[in-house]
């Protein structure tokens, strides 16, 4: 379980950087929804630069895989895997091969990504996964994020504090998960716009 934000991101030989808002919410049985928003030179969220949604392996300490089930960029959805350290402050330092959307054509480019978890206070230890067809809704702690992709294109929103801070597409269920927390169990279903979610996960720690 984690709420990961992305301190930086390298492209070797370049100097690292932040140009987005990444923030990926796992849930306890490694679910998960990863947003990537591009941020206004003022530093506020913009539009989707990436969205994807699956589940994360770790075949050792020091390595991960992350399988997409639902993807912005892609119909056939893949995976992506790297190295992984912590550093001296926490911080982990994930190390790897994936496209540059801004230099697609030049294929595979290494990469190195910094990531620093969120500590939950105790009193916002829940987590909640509700999943429909193409779409996955995950909260953790204080955060919600949402991905659904159908016929009609790409949807996503992200949460913090029981308020939608940005969306683009439909409403998913990001307020029922929010608002109904200590009512819902596994197998519950609840109907959002026509679309059916149901809880396939939930933990209080």
């Amino acid at each position: 379980m984690s709420i990961s934000h992305r301190i930086s991101i390298r492209w070797l030989p370049s100097p690292a950087s932040e140009p987005h808002s990444v923030l990926v919410l796992t849930s306890p049985a490694r679910r998960y929804v990863d947003i990537r928003l591009t941020l206004s030179p003022s530093g506020e969220l913009e539009g989707l630069y990436w969205g994807f949604a699956g589940q994360s392996f770790y075949p050792t300490p020091n390595s991960g895989r992350w399988e997409h089930f639902i993807d912005s960029r892609s119909d056939e959805p893949g995976s992506d895997e790297g190295s992984l350290e912590v550093l001296e402050n926490g911080d982990v330092l994930e190390k790897g091969k994936m496209v540059d959307f801004e230099e697609p054509d030049k294929g595979e480019k290494e990469y190195e990504e910094v990531w620093r978890d969120e500590v939950l206070e105790k009193d916002e230890r829940v987590a909640i996964v509700m999943e429909t067809e193409g779409g996955r809704v995950v909260r953790v702690g204080g955060w919600v994020q949402g991905v659904l992709k159908d016929k009609e294109g790409f949807n996503a929103e992200r949460w913090k504090d029981g308020k939608r801070i940005w969306g683009m597409g439909k409403e998913l269920a990001s307020d029922e998960i929010w608002e109904k927390e200590k009512e819902l169990v596994v197998g519950d279903e609840v109907e959002k716009r026509g679309l059916v979610w149901r809880v396939v996960e939930r933990a209080v720690w």
